[in-house]
């Protein structure tokens, strides 16, 4: 199966840029400031370890034929690239937004609860 691993770096963007620049190839790397405390981030993982991933193996083994998604960073893009609708809250990565279905109330205002209150009935 291989060894699993997950790196978040935190500092500036000058010692972060190098470390994305020379592992993007190698491995999953996400390069962002974060949404809440403006800081900037590094996350790197194998390449295969993604959302978009995460979501193919649920979609074969609960057999789901649509897909819903919703995201804030960065690191949802290739959730939301693969999913039938994806929501970015308002608050959300600008570059985020570019990718979703639609953008809905922030998550402060419990964006996600209240799409969910108002698409979906429990049958």
């Amino acid at each position: 199966m291989g060894n699993i691993f997950y790196i978040t770096c935190i500092d500036s963007p000058e010692k972060l840029k190098p470390m994305y620049d020379k592992y993007k190839e190698t491995f999953h790397c996400v390069y962002q400031k974060d949404i809440y405390t403006d800081e900037q981030w590094l996350e790197i993982m194998p390449l295969a370890a993604s959302k978009a991933n995460a979501i193919k193996q649920l979609q074969k083994l609960f057999g789901c034929d649509r897909v819903v998604v919703f995201g804030d960073g960065r690191n949802d893009i290739d959730m939301f690239e693969l999913a039938d609708e994806s929501y970015a809250v308002q608050n959300a990565d600008e570059q985020l937004k570019s990718y979703a279905t639609a953008v809905i109330s922030s998550n402060d205002e419990d964006g996600v609860a209240h799409w969910l209150e108002d698409n979906y009935t429990v049958k």
